[in-house]
């Protein structure tokens, strides 16, 4: 059977609220929502194959010019079901970038099948070590959710200062609560709409809460029934049931 196909075994319903999940390859997801599970079901059996062209194509397309070519995103991250619209997000770290190089990559994108399923990163080794003051949760994520295919892999030993990760941290949920106090007062009353809105509040809060074990010297990706315990504790909040 081809890398990422999914079998009908590999998807189960059980318990009171259906649970499913999914086995897509190497990655495992369980979601209650059935349109997630399609939307994994219809895309997820071509993503392995379009990953292995793409780094066919680019590889032997920009040689020696290609530094690091890494798979990252929702797609990688195990405590996150990708639904429809999350692209298939990859990290593309040339040696120098220049308008020739831009255009060979912009050709050999051409020539992918499966191109429009993907939001491509272009950059340096150099841009992104310089970055991590400005985007510490977007790249400490990257670090720990990622998939090397091609090269090396210039997010393993990369360092994010505490000082701009808490900073950040408080920023995001911040606006977190912003747009959700905003998005209540447009869904009032539409149980459907607000259901949509926690969801996806909740996932980005869990993605945050991530970031913010780390300043606490914790492991970064914990499962979800000890994070939240651990980061009431450290804050001294008590958990309503």
């Amino acid at each position: 059977m081809p890398a990422g196909r999914i079998r009908s075994g590999d998807l189960l319903g059980y318990g009171l609220k259906s649970v499913y999940r999914i086995k897509n390859g190497q990655q495992e997801y369980e979601t209650r929502n059935l349109e997630n599970v399609m939307s994994l079901f219809n895309r997820a059996s071509g993503t392995a194959d379009i990953l292995a062209s793409v780094k066919e194509v680019l590889s032997g397309k920009l040689g020696d010019q290609l530094q690091s070519l890494i798979h990252f995103g929702n797609h990688v991250d195990r405590s996150l079901v990708p639904t429809a619209e999350d692209k298939v997000q990859l990290l593309i770290v040339l040696r120098c970038i220049d308008s020739g190089t831009l255009d060979q990559l912009a050709d050999a994108f051409q020539g992918i099948r499966g191109s429009e399923h993907f939001g491509p990163m272009v950059t340096t080794q150099a841009e992104i070590e310089v970055s991590t003051d400005v985007f510490p949760t977007t790249f400490l994520e990257m670090k720990y959710h990622h998939e090397l295919l091609w090269g090396e892999d210039v997010l393993q030993d990369l360092e994010i200062e505490s000082a701009y990760l808490r900073l950040r941290c408080e920023q995001e949920l911040k606006n977190l609560l912003f747009r959700l106090q905003t998005g209540y007062l447009g869904s009032f009353r539409q149980a459907r709409r607000l259901k949509s809105l926690f969801h996806q509040a909740f996932q980005s809060f869990l993605k945050t809460l991530h970031a913010v074990q780390v300043l606490f010297d914790k492991p970064f990706d914990q499962e979800r029934s000890e994070l939240i315990p651990q980061i009431a504790s450290q804050l001294e909040i008590i958990p309503r049931p």
